[in-house]
């Protein structure tokens, strides 16, 4: 029995009748007998439906039942509905979800609608179902203040309205994009919004500056990139981060050490500071480390240099038989 298209089996909580249309249709196409479909929809469904029929006809061989006796009684065990109070009760308790599309919530209650036996009523109770269901207050409130009204009026003004504020949304988001660029033309680029218009050889140049009571920063001088009132910004000073008194001593010595090998130099007073992180290594010796994320990286141009890939890295080193490890002390740390 060669055949085209696939079905799946069937999953017990969902519509049997549903299962059976397609399990026709895919019948017709391929022309199969009474005798194939009853095959096909034993065999495919497992256990679920095998189960069932021999719950149902447990001293009847199912090869001897027919294709039809078999439907009517599967769709009688699983697509038991509810009485019409209960499918009532659905239908007036049925409202629109906030996320809830105006279509869909006009397809479900009209659904729903067909499950509850209201013959002439349908199409009035339907129309009072949109309306106290809904999730808009102010268009209900304004469909309330209608004089006639009827299904095909309050379907037409439901789906224009969430038509009509979908398309007010999207002008007003591009109202406020070109409002935006508007600024910005007026105003001029931000510092640091193009990378291009300096050159990488300009870059702060610090040192290190403490006090009486040796707390630690970092003192920026910029000649040339610190921007001013004519369009550079304004000088950035971070006051000096406290230093925990267990470590004064070593940092009292750190200092000198500095100082003596020119590292830094004293001062009484910058405008530019950055704050210095007292950081105790695993041999219990200290390393300075500045804190120039919140002064002078906003205001420095970031390198754009492209940074060699791991790949091109490792093939450099290809046929190199000595290697080395040096530990630079202070790296990095001005």
């Amino acid at each position: 029995m060669p055949s085209f298209g696939t079905l799946d089996h069937y999953v017990q909580g969902t519509s049997f009748t549903n299962y059976v249309e397609r399990l026709e249709h895919l019948s017709s196409f391929n022309g199969w007998t009474e005798e194939n479909k009853k095959s096909v929809l034993i065999a495919l469904n497992g256990s679920v439906v095998y189960d069932e029929l021999k719950l149902i006809f447990p001293t009847v061989e199912l090869a001897t039942l027919k294709y039809e006796d078999m439907v009517k009684k599967l769709k009688e065990r699983f697509d038991k509905v509810d009485p019409d109070m209960m499918q009532r009760f659905y239908f007036y308790n049925r409202f629109q979800k906030v996320e809830e599309s105006a279509e869909s919530f006009i397809l479900s209650v009209k659904m729903q609608a067909e499950l509850c036996n209201f013959q002439q009523f349908k199409e009035t109770a339907i129309r009072d179902r949109l309306i106290m269901g809904l999730h808009d207050r102010e268009l209900q409130k304004s469909l309330l203040m209608s004089e006639i009204l009827t299904l095909d009026v309050i379907e037409k003004k439901l789906l224009s309205s969430e038509l009509a504020k979908k398309q007010t949304k999207a002008m007003s988001s591009e109202y406020r994009k070109e409002e935006v660029h508007s600024v910005k033309n007026r105003l001029g680029k931000k510092y640091g919004e193009s990378s291009r218009e300096y050159s990488r050889d300009k870059r702060y140049r610090g040192r290190i500056t403490y006090g009486n009571d040796r707390r630690v920063s970092f003192r920026n001088r910029s000649p040339s990139e610190a921007r001013d009132s004519s369009g550079y910004t304004n000088a950035i000073f971070k006051k000096a981060y406290t230093v925990p008194y267990k470590l004064k001593d070593k940092l009292e010595q750190h200092l000198e050490m500095l100082e003596q090998q020119k590292v830094i130099t004293p001062i009484k007073a910058s405008e530019w500071a950055s704050p210095v992180i007292v950081v105790v290594k695993k041999d219990q010796d200290i390393r300075l480390v500045i804190d120039c994320k919140v002064s002078i990286n906003k205001a420095i141009v970031p390198n754009t240099y492209p940074l060699p890939l791991a790949q091109d890295i490792f093939a450099s080193l290809a046929g190199c038989k000595v290697f080395c490890c040096l530990d630079l002390a202070g790296a990095y740390t001005f």
